[in-house]
């Protein structure tokens, strides 16, 4: 989880809220799992989904194409834990 934290921390945490679901510049990410839709594109919250809008986001978000699939996985399960 502390590696996830990190690298939520250094990529995403200056747009997007960890601790509550209100936006940022981004959507906050608070229970985000817990949602039946992604904020922003309405597709349905799973992994798959979350994945595609890091590396292919829809709108002004930056895509990050540069994490590796370890980070992916750590990042992913960060952002479940909120």
């Amino acid at each position: 989880m502390e590696k996830g934290a990190r690298i939520f921390q250094k990529d995403c945490a200056d747009c997007h809220y960890a601790d509550r679901s209100e936006a940022k510049i981004g959507p906050g990410l608070y229970g985000l799992f817990k949602r039946q839709k992604l904020p922003t594109t309405a597709r349905p919250v799973t992994e798959e989904n979350v994945r595609k809008q890091i590396t292919n986001p829809a709108n002004v978000m930056p895509a990050f194409t540069d994490l590796s699939e370890e980070e992916m996985k750590t990042l992913l399960a960060y952002i479940k834990s909120l």
